[in-house]
């Protein structure tokens, strides 16, 4: 994977307001959580990420600039883009299953029971899935990578600014999912400091790890689906 380009931010917002747009955007994307869960299912709430996303666009004010300093970008080539894809899913099935046999005996497996009703039952299943795509892949990367993690990296600077970003992010994104115990939690904290590291590396887009969220929820509810021999 290759160093990223463009990858200069600018250095003029304040650790305090980037600290209480966090908690804004934050804030609504558990709003939307709340509301789509309690509406429509847990399985179906990652729509509800979408409440985020626009809050955040709210905060920025982008232009076509802002836009693409927050991940809204195509990575340098469909080359580049799909060798990031491809690393960011094999990295992700990796520290699944690393992760996996490190805390099993401790905390067991994540508890993914809210997902039981898309087995064998197929237009349950494709609704979950458009969900997973829409408001998971782009909703909670857009949100966790491309705003939280960006948008601290800009007020803090420098190589401290990405690293912290990157550590808070993952530790709000893990949150989001407490639902499936410690031990999703665990699994997902380390999920997403890759992809965050993953997004950085790649130039600060977000094709490849939105991508690489959607394949990886994908496989995930395919082989739940398969339970029920649907």
């Amino acid at each position: 994977m290759n160093a990223p380009t463009n990858d200069s931010l600018p250095n003029d917002l304040s650790v305090s307001t980037a600290i209480k747009d966090v908690i804004i955007v934050v804030a609504a994307s558990l709003v939307g959580l709340t509301f789509v869960g309690a509406g429509a299912g847990l399985h179906l709430s990652p729509i509800g990420m979408l409440i985020g996303v626009s809050v955040s666009f709210i905060i920025l004010r982008p232009g076509p600039d802002v836009i693409r300093e927050y991940g809204f970008r195509l990575p340098p080539s469909f080359r580049d883009g799909a060798r990031t894809t491809i690393f960011a899913l094999v990295g992700a099935f990796v520290i699944f299953n690393v992760i996996d046999r490190l805390i099993a005996p401790e905390f067991g497996e994540a508890n993914v029971e809210v997902f039981d009703p898309i087995i064998g039952n197929p237009g349950l299943f494709i609704l979950t899935l458009i969900a997973s795509w829409v408001g998971a892949a782009v909703g909670e990367e857009a949100v966790s990578r491309g705003f939280v993690q960006t948008h601290l990296a800009r007020a803090i600077g420098g190589a401290r600014g990405r690293w912290v970003g990157n550590v808070i992010q993952a530790l709000i994104f893990s949150s989001l999912h407490f639902y499936q115990g410690w031990a999703g939690v665990i699994h997902l904290f380390f999920f997403a400091l890759f992809l965050g590291w993953v997004y950085w590396r790649s130039g600060r887009s977000l094709v490849p790890v939105i991508l690489a969220h959607g394949l990886m929820n994908t496989l995930s509810f395919l082989n739940l689906y398969t339970q029920g021999g649907g």
